[in-house]
């Protein structure tokens, strides 16, 4: 038996805060959860593993899988060319800067998209790219095609930046999930009936999960 913790939560100053406005959600959303497997042990993997029961047992496609990277983004284009994974690659607008051989390198943040159309490209990308998510890389999964990254002014420690912000504007029948800090969970934002209160979200937990605690 699989124990999972699933607490709701409520869009608000509090949560804004929790997710560190690095998400802006640009209409109405009616419920949110957060789901975890806990901390202990290999929690990236039990929390991979969660997430692709949960998608699988949803069982809607396409999906599509967004993540942002660093420079050296060649070697993620090499892992999903030799899965065979399509995916489409473009360039946030925002620019970062690291110091290497005695230089300051800048560089527009790359930004993958992969459509998921089965449960296999699911699990070989999930198995190949969720790593990313546990190094606090934007890594978010929706049902549809509805994230854009326009460039804003922001205050990080007291100074202006310009920043790609990820805006996801919802539909009728639209999930969306954001994988949490270190990818100790994520976090689950439905329109759908079925995750309309906790009580219809747990019924239509993967066969064999329950939830450890509710808040």
């Amino acid at each position: 038996m699989t124990k999972v913790w699933i607490q709701k939560e409520e869009m608000n100053e509090h949560f804004l805060e929790k997710l560190n406005r690095s998400l802006k959600i640009d209409g109405h959303i009616n419920a949110i959860y957060f789901m975890s497997k806990g901390a202990e042990g290999d929690y990236v993997e039990h929390n991979k593993v969660l997430l692709q029961n949960l998608l699988i047992t949803h069982n809607t496609y396409p999906l599509y899988l967004t993540f942002t990277y660093y420079a050296d983004y060649e070697m993620i284009q090499s892992t999903l060319n030799e899965l065979g994974i399509t995916y489409t690659l473009n360039f946030l607008e925002e620019i970062q800067t690291y110091w290497t051989a005695n230089q300051n390198i800048h560089y527009h943040p790359p930004c993958f998209t992969i459509q998921i159309d089965h449960s296999n490209t699911l699990i070989l990308a999930l198995e190949a790219t969720f790593w990313i998510a546990s190094q606090n890389e934007f890594y978010a999964i929706s049902n549809s095609q509805n994230l854009s990254f326009p460039l804003e002014t922001i205050y990080e420690f007291r100074k202006k930046k310009e920043r790609s912000i990820p805006h996801f504007k919802p539909e009728k029948d639209t999930i969306f999930i954001k994988i949490a800090h270190d990818g100790l969970g994520y976090y689950l934002f439905s329109n759908l009936e079925k995750h309309s209160t906790l009580e219809h979200l747990c019924a239509n937990l993967p066969k064999g999960t329950t939830r450890k605690e509710i808040d």
